[in-house]
């Protein structure tokens, strides 16, 4: 039985083409190939696991445009979808949010309060919607008394 073995042997003991899968500009290339792509990856896995990348954000402020429509955990400001008869579903986070259903009627809003003092108003002149106090000290400003919960701790009625 005979072992043949094989090994690269370049003069002074460099390196070629069989141990170095690059040549040096090519590996630059490759390198910066190789960045923009996990920084893309990075971006898009942002966009894709916020709730704001279904809503349109303008500094603190967020005009919802899918449902649940999810506060950033900072202090926020969210806008109802646009239009009469369109259902809403705005959730809270930590911060001390408001959360505004009151533009449009004829449609069943839901604004659910999260960990901060906040303000959900559901008053837009129907009395179809529904504001639920979460853990903080949570105001809810309703149409009729049947809008708010028992975990609104302050309500106002307009």
């Amino acid at each position: 039985m005979v072992l043949l073995m094989y090994k690269a042997v370049t003069p002074r003991g460099g390196a070629n083409a069989d141990t170095v899968p690059f040549s040096r500009g090519k590996e630059k290339v490759v390198r910066t190939k190789i960045a923009m792509m996990v920084a893309m990856v990075v971006v898009l896995v942002a966009l894709v696991g916020s709730g704001a990348a279904l809503a349109q954000t303008i500094g603190g402020a967020i005009q919802c445009q899918s449902v649940p429509c999810v506060a950033t955990g900072d202090h926020q400001v969210l806008f109802e979808r646009v239009g009469d008869g369109v259902r809403d579903r705005m959730i809270a986070q930590a911060g001390h949010d408001h959360l505004s259903a009151r533009a449009y009627t004829n449609d069943r809003d839901v604004a659910k309060g999260g960990g901060g003092h906040d303000l959900l108003m559901v008053n837009d002149g129907d009395a179809r919607d529904g504001a639920i106090g979460g853990p903080g000290n949570d105001t809810c400003v309703v149409d009729a008394a049947i809008e708010a919960a028992d975990t609104c701790e302050t309500v106002v009625y307009r």
